[in-house]
């Protein structure tokens, strides 16, 4: 039976609006997968990429050979507006079941604020 399993997503924290975090990164693993391409995303918010400095996408699909089949996923989070992106990032093909890479990040719009420190000669 075709299985796809997957590691852990690191949390993003606060990021402000219009900037990005990241990349973070989580691991996909597959046993007697089908030769079936393995689609990761879309998630509002967030992009994908296979190499940490590559271009990012809303999606992914990845071609695979079949049976055993392992891939690290760099995932950068881009908010835009002021609240909570948590969702699962879907992992699904290779003829295994779907499974879902939770996520969480939030859009925050912080103030800037001055510290000033005491002149000194």
């Amino acid at each position: 039976t075709p299985v796809i399993t997957v590691t852990a997503l690191t949390s993003f924290g606060n990021v402000c609006i219009n900037n990005t975090g990241g990349p973070n990164s989580f691991t996909i693993n597959g046993t007697d997968l089908t030769n079936a391409a393995i689609a990761v995303g879309p998630l509002n918010g967030f992009s994908f990429s296979t190499t940490a400095g590559g271009t990012y996408t809303a999606s992914l699909n990845l071609t695979q050979p079949g049976g055993v089949f392992s891939q690290q996923i760099f995932v950068k989070f881009s908010p835009t507006l002021v609240q909570s992106y948590d969702g699962n990032i879907a992992v699904a093909g290779g003829g295994a079941t779907s499974i879902n890479v939770p996520v969480t990040g939030a859009g925050v719009n912080s103030t800037a604020t001055v510290v000033t420190g005491a002149a000194s000669s």
